[in-house]
């Protein structure tokens, strides 16, 4: 004990010497958070950044350092992490593919979500970038964002290959542990010239470009002028590195050669099934479109910016894009149509030489974000309001899978075109609706729960996450040990249901657990307050901690500790009536083969049967399913992606989803109370999205 007492001390002296021109950030206790900031600091952002916002921006950098995998610098702030995997992909593979960032409470590394985290994230830095550089969080920016990039550029080292996935799903899935017994050997897999992956060689372009920019000097314009120093658009000077871009922009050139060269032009999972039911891609030409985009924004090339116009109408133009909208509805890792009209303008807005029609992506981004402000898109409400919130942005079908990261790529979208709109109450009312997203995240709703663990007394604090929890036993996730061992701060969590509750279990996956992507938007949102509030003058009206919204503290600096709800679920519910893990996961073993029998004498395999059982909580475990589509019982590439999704559970009348749900990320496609006539509208209106196929929960027993 003493020896490794002497380590910690150790490793916490070398870090604080690494950077000896400058005080580390360590996040500090949560009842930090609720101590008002000074009103003379409120009253002059410029001179003297808010605390609490410097803090929040903090921890979810922080987050990242928990996240990492390979061998650890010396100067790693988060003590409790070891190296691991220093070997990852050499024993299988032959291939270097050590460091990286672990996906979300598990293991795995996964390409196509770390690009877009990537990409979201270089994004939000060229626009908000003040944000960093008031906060002295750029460095750890630069961290971040190094770490998952030099990781992408091993990835793509190999001739005309990607390689897109590592490790082993039914190994992860069983295992619940810290960084040191992580099962091996683990397998990586690749997409090639020959075999490609055109969505995640895109995707990959996207944010090698993206980052380039960034590290180039770039920044992205606000506003309807271009950048220019004040009024938050200065660059991160201190993440200047011209080598670095050039080597970030060759990589994006050789992906973007491979995803537009590679014939067929095809998803991924077509060449590597591993990820079929991990993290399948639903389209590849919006990725295409970014990724062109941003390769005409970092290299002023009009041939990229020709191209990704070809792509973007041909993906507004596709079978998926005519039955949505022009711009689709969710914007997450996979779905990024959202994403492309916003950028085109602002592309457009920075360099005229593109010879983009600002007009016309003009009148598409404010086509869609129309919609997303005021929950008029297809399939998209509130949640229920209360007299703190006015709720939570809900998409069906993408939300029950986690709910804040679509509400808050979506606060971002309208956070980072608000200055492009003509009509200045279109703009604030823009700004509102980002903010009451952002807010309602940090502690304006009918929990009094702040979604950020360690922020606040308040905060979520069991997430679902191996390394944070320090257990071994998977049989009593909940409860081995009590409480976490180590906070996880910074993390977001998925966050509550369509009743804005939130049940603070770690095997509640679906609404603990964190991930790569869902920290993403919260940090250009946050960099956007801190450079707004520096930068725009306060009405002296809204100077108040209590207030929230960009002018005053976080909302959680009001909350009183110890107000935060916590629900109970009912008897029917995965954690009510006192049943253990191994009971839940035998009853709904005996519910599938119920359920099986069922459907078999009666002959009822038609959807709306389907669709009547799930409503009322049978549920096929993970093997059933597989054996029902073997025998082609399932109705497979229609409704269920592979594997059998249970209905998505409100408050603990219906089945829960992450009691049996075999994919922890997956989306749930059968939360919509009214069937859709056909298969193409069901996939147009709710996605065919399909993330993790981790059986964790159901390897337990």
């Amino acid at each position: 004990m003493r020896f490794i007492t002497t380590l910690l001390i150790a490793g916490s002296l070398l870090l604080t010497a690494s950077r000896a021109q400058n005080q580390v950030y360590l996040p500090p206790d949560a009842n930090n958070g609720t101590i008002p900031t000074a009103a003379s600091v409120l009253s002059h952002p410029a001179k003297e950044t808010n605390t609490q916002y410097t803090n929040l921006l903090g921890n979810l950098l922080w987050f990242y350092e928990a996240q990492r995998s390979g061998a650890l610098p010396l100067d790693n702030r988060v003590l409790w992490r070891n190296s691991s995997l220093t070997d990852d992909g050499q024993a299988v593979s032959h291939v270097d593919l050590s460091g990286g960032y672990y996906d979300a409470g598990d293991t795995i590394k996964a390409t196509l979500p770390l690009s877009w985290t990537l990409q979201s994230a270089a994004w939000g830095a060229a626009a908000f970038g003040q944000g960093y550089n008031l906060t002295g969080q750029a460095e750890y920016l630069d961290g971040m964002l190094r770490w998952g990039l030099d990781w992408m550029i091993k990835a793509s080292e190999t001739p005309n290959a990607l390689w897109v996935f590592v490790g082993n799903m039914s190994a992860d899935a069983a295992y619940w542990g810290g960084d040191q017994g992580i099962p091996q050997p683990r397998s990586a897999y690749q997409v090639t010239n020959t075999s490609p992956g055109t969505d995640v060689f895109a995707a990959a372009s996207a944010a090698f470009a993206a980052a380039s920019f960034l590290y180039n000097g770039g920044v992205l314009p606000v506003n309807g002028s271009s950048p220019k120093i004040g009024g938050g658009t200065s660059p991160l000077a201190s993440l200047r590195n011209e080598a670095y871009a050039t080597t970030l922009q060759s990589h994006a050139v050789t992906m973007w050669t491979l995803a537009t060269t590679s014939m067929p032009m095809q998803l991924y999972q077509k060449v590597v099934p591993e990820v079929d039911q991990v993290y399948a891609s639903t389209d590849y030409l919006d990725d295409l479109v970014l990724a062109g985009l941003w390769l005409a924004i970092a290299t002023g090339n009009r041939t990229y910016s020709d191209q990704a116009v070809t792509y973007y109408t041909q993906m507004l133009n596709s079978s998926t894009q005519v039955a949505l909208g022009k711009l689709g509805g969710v914007l997450n890792w996979d779905q990024k149509q959202p994403a492309t009209a916003p950028l085109f303008v602002a592309a457009a807005t920075l360099n005229s030489a593109l010879g983009i029609d600002q007009n016309r992506f003009s009148a598409d981004a404010e086509a869609y974000l129309d919609l997303v402000s005021s929950a008029r898109l297809p399939h998209t409400y509130m949640t229920p309001a209360s007299s703190n919130s006015s709720g939570l942005l809900w998409f069906t079908g993408d939300s029950e899978d986690n709910s804040l990261n679509p509400a808050l790529n979506a606060a971002f979208l309208l956070q980072f075109y608000e200055g492009f709109c003509a009509d200045p109450n279109k703009a604030a009312h823009y700004r509102d609706f980002a903010d009451s997203q952002l807010d309602y995240t940090l502690g304006k709703n009918p929990m009094n729960a702040v979604y950020v663990v360690g922020q606040h007394p308040n905060s979520a604090q069991n997430p679902h996450s191996a390394f944070a929890s320090g257990g071994s036993d998977i049989g009593s996730i909940d409860n081995d040990p009590p409480v976490e061992a180590h906070v996880l701060y910074g993390c977001v969590v998925g966050g509550p249901n369509s009743r804005n509750k939130y049940f603070d279990q770690r095997s509640d996956y679906v609404q603990t657990e964190c991930a790569l992507d869902y920290n993403a938007p919260m940090l250009s949102l946050i960099a956007a307050r801190v450079q707004q509030q520096a930068f725009t003058a306060a009405p002296s009206k809204n100077v108040d901690p209590k207030n929230g919204g960009p002018y005053g503290d976080p909302v959680y600096v009001a909350l009183a500790p110890g107000t935060r709800v916590n629900p109970t679920r009912d008897a029917q519910s995965r954690s009510g009536g006192g049943v253990t893990l191994a009971g839940q996961l035998a009853i709904g073993i005996i519910a599938s083969l119920v359920f099986l029998a069922a459907c078999g004498a009666a002959g009822w395999w038609n959807t709306k049967r389907i669709q009547y059982w799930l409503s009322v909580g049978a549920q096929p475990s993970k093997p059933v399913a597989r054996m029902l589509d073997k025998a082609g019982l399932l109705p497979h590439g229609k409704f269920f992606s592979g594997v059998w999704k249970p209905l998505s559970a409100l408050d603990g009348s219906k089945a829960d989803p992450a009691q049996l749900k075999p994919n922890k990320h997956e989306k749930d496609v059968t939360g919509d109370s009214k069937l859709p006539s056909s298969a193409s509208s069901l996939s147009a209106s709710m996605g065919a999205e399909s993330k993790k196929d981790g059986a964790r929960l159901a390897q337990a027993a």
